[in-house]
């Protein structure tokens, strides 16, 4: 491996490890913001709410970019906003402060993850890019379980702010690594295809056959999975108090099951480069919908090995998803492809978190919240094994 493919692997799992700690900042958060603030779960949704919806344009508007003018300067500006945006967010005093800046912090994401993904994917070895995407993906999740492991050592020492401050001050520092030693991987330098993008024809090039069917079929996967992945957890530290555990405890849990989202996700991306699609998904959503129903029957007490098996496959498969994309679009449409997708995920992940602050509000309990995620679990496991003609096929 050489220098700049090392620097751009390492740089983008430093990115993506940023992205998975930003991303539940603000659920870790939420159980010492709602009562200085006076927030009740509704408002709180419309919090998280906002850093999806800024993902998602940052995503779809921002991410194209890439195609465009490259990986690197994309890479780059979206690691320092992100930098400026987390930083900020710690002066806010009210829901519409900080759902302004985590919508910016949002744009950040998504100008981040499309062009992260896509300059991985450039690159990997053809044949072993689902497995290389979903390593360096798996610094997502592996963020989520930093998050949640510091977070309450964070609290203690400074309150919720540094919960922002960190991962504030890490992106800084990422983005001049960025600046120092990030290569390009502009798809047209690397392979000889035309760069569409200069054209602009990258949309009416995904909305044509075959590339149209594919690309709504992954949006419907990217988005009803996403709904799972937030529902459970944007609000998993909220609801395991309300059965009795610690605040700490339950950040702890999260960090279990991203945890174990992580041997999910690399090992049915594996399986994917070995053409195994349909049957690694199958056993993922079957085991996690068992997962669900068991919530129903023992009590909170033994609710650790359910919140590893069940949190960690619905993340550990939406990890997989990400580099089964990736071998799904020609890489000069590629970011714009994701872009897209994530648009989707955005779409998703807002009506799974606004889902779960509504049955929260309605009285369901503990039990019967982690139960109903059990819906968009089945989706995902009927989308997954689709065989029409817009059935996910990968491309080598």
């Amino acid at each position: 491996m050489n220098r700049g493919r090392f620097a751009g692997f390492a740089i983008a799992a430093a990115i993506m490890l940023l992205d998975g700690f930003d991303i539940v900042a603000m659920s870790l958060a939420a159980p010492h913001v709602m009562p200085q603030f006076g927030l009740s779960p509704g408002s709180m949704g419309v919090v998280f709410s906002a850093l999806l919806v800024g993902l998602g344009l940052g995503s779809m508007l921002l991410g194209p970019l890439g195609d465009r003018f490259g990986r690197r300067p994309t890479v780059l500006g979206g690691a320092a906003l992100l930098a400026l945006t987390t930083l900020a967010t710690i002066a806010s005093d009210g829901v519409l402060e900080f759902a302004a800046w985590r919508f910016a912090t949002g744009l950040a994401l998504g100008l981040c993850l499309t062009n992260t993904t896509a300059m991985v994917a450039e690159l990997s070895p053809p044949a072993r890019r689902a497995a290389t995407v979903a390593l360096v993906s798996a610094g997502m999740p592996l963020g989520v379980v930093a998050a949640g492991l510091l977070a309450p050592w964070l609290v203690e020492r400074g309150g919720w702010k540094l919960i922002f401050l960190a991962p504030g001050i890490a992106a800084a520092l990422v983005a001049l690594c960025a600046w120092a030693w990030l290569p390009e991987t502009r798809a047209e330098q690397r392979s000889g295809e035309p760069n569409t993008a200069a054209r602009g024809h990258l949309l009416s090039r995904l909305l044509q056959a075959p590339l149209r069917g594919r690309l709504i079929h992954f949006a419907a996967f990217f988005g009803t999975s996403a709904a799972a992945m937030y529902w459970f957890t944007n609000w998993l530290p909220v609801v395991l108090p309300q059965a009795g555990y610690e605040t700490s405890v339950a950040a702890h849990y999260l960090s279990l099951a991203q945890g174990g989202s992580i041997a999910a996700g690399v090992g049915i991306g594996w399986l994917i480069d070995r053409g195994w699609v349909r049957s690694s998904f199958a056993v993922c959503y079957v085991v996690v919908l068992v997962a669900l129903g068991l919530f129903l029957i023992f009590p909170p007490a033994h609710w650790a090995v359910l919140v590893l098996v069940a949190g960690g496959g619905i993340a550990g498969a939406h990890t997989a998803i990400v580099p089964l994309a990736a071998k799904g679009f020609p890489s000069d449409v590629l970011a714009s492809a994701i872009g897209i997708c994530v648009a989707a995920t955005r779409i998703g992940a807002i009506g799974g978190s606004m889902a779960g602050g509504q049955l929260l509000e309605a009285g369901f309990t503990p039990a019967q919240f982690f139960a109903a995620i059990a819906i968009p679990v089945a989706c995902c496991l009927l989308l997954a094994q689709w065989r029409g003609e817009s059935a996910i096929k990968v491309r080598q």
